[in-house]
């Protein structure tokens, strides 16, 4: 007989968010480095209920291909039945979330996919599609999405768009937002006082940028 221990994990599975909501930032190594969880891409993360991790950092949650860092996507798929549903709620503080795609979050509502609703949190080359609701809500203050993506955002044809900035101090530094559906859909929807920097909005169903609170550019 032969025995494996060890290894790597699976990652969110279904109903199950596992490595999100279980991480923390005690689970250093001898160099007293953070922790930092790779997520392979190539087979999609597909996943039947929201994750949640409300965990304060820092911990890095990044994808990669064939070396750790090395840029790959990993790919978390909510499906297109039922009710749709936050994929993810990052709701601790200080963390940093990188190179992932998230699509697919239901077949009826409008619920935001990406939901940001803690302080200095990191969302980097992170791309959102095919969704109900808003792509990505940023709604922490001082939080940051660099050189994100989101397309085909508000499938559920409500006043909702691609990223809303919501969170004081916020930024929003070289992302796009485009092609985002219905008459009502923004590419960037601003109700804080934020900055939006060498971003982009391309073919919206309505405005490219909605803002209705202080706004840098």
């Amino acid at each position: 007989r032969t025995i494996k221990v060890g290894g790597a994990w699976k990652g969110p599975n279904a109903a199950e968010g596992f490595p999100f909501g279980f991480v923390q930032n005690t689970m250093t190594n001898a160099a007293g480095d953070f922790p930092r969880v790779n997520f392979l891409s190539g087979t999609n993360y597909s996943i039947t209920a929201g994750m949640t991790h409300s965990i304060v950092g820092p911990t890095r949650f990044q994808g990669y291909t064939t070396t750790v860092g090395d840029g790959g996507k990993a790919v978390i798929d909510g499906g297109t039945a039922g009710a749709s549903y936050a994929l993810l709620t990052l709701s601790g503080a200080n963390n940093a979330l990188e190179d992932f795609i998230f699509q697919n979050n239901g077949a009826t509502g409008t619920v935001t996919a990406l939901n940001v609703t803690q302080d200095e949190n990191l969302i980097r080359r992170v791309v959102v599609n095919n969704v109900r609701g808003y792509g990505m809500v940023i709604g922490g203050t001082k939080a940051m999405a660099v050189e994100c993506e989101t397309y085909l955002c508000n499938l559920g044809a409500g006043a909702f768009g691609g990223i809303h900035m919501s969170g004081t101090g916020s930024i929003a530094l070289r992302c796009i937002s485009h092609d985002n559906e219905g008459a009502d859909s923004s590419g960037f929807t601003v109700t804080s006082s934020v900055s939006c920097i060498h971003c982009i909005a391309d073919t919206n169903g309505f405005l490219g940028f909605n803002v209705t609170s202080a706004f840098g550019v």
